[in-house]
């Protein structure tokens, strides 16, 4: 779709520079994912909004849905394509880096690794 295409063309690309310090703060007790907030090189897509909604539809799932939950949602660019078919977002994210960019998205962010919280969210009447 043309909208795919734009943001292919829009998307960083790997430079020799940005690898190399990647691989530098990485040999850090660093994050990795934490690095990757930092430079920036963490896009990752996999359908347009477009192309979301046309999935709902074929399976029959009436939109907006109520809520989701986005595990592991790094800087958000997956959840920035749900947004039109949620009515609500919570992002999940360990990275200190990606979650401070998920909330200046304007995303509610739980910073929990939630295969070891699910029990007590659930528990809380959060699942």
């Amino acid at each position: 779709s043309e909208r795919a295409l734009k943001f292919l063309e829009a998307t960083p690309r790997a430079s020799l520079p940005r690898t190399v310090l990647h691989h530098a703060l990485c040999c850090l007790p660093l994050n990795d994912f934490d690095v990757n907030a930092w430079l920036g090189v963490y896009p990752l897509h996999l359908l347009t909004r477009e192309q979301l909604g046309k999935l709902f539809a074929f399976a029959g799932v009436p939109t907006p849905l109520p809520r989701m939950l986005d595990i592991g949602a790094g800087e958000g660019r997956i959840t920035e394509e749900f947004q039109p078919h949620c009515e609500a977002i919570v992002a999940t994210e360990t990275s200190v880096g990606m979650a401070r960019r998920l909330r200046r998205s304007g995303y509610a962010v739980w910073r929990e690794d939630i295969a070891a919280t699910a029990q007590r969210r659930v528990s809380e009447g959060q699942g």
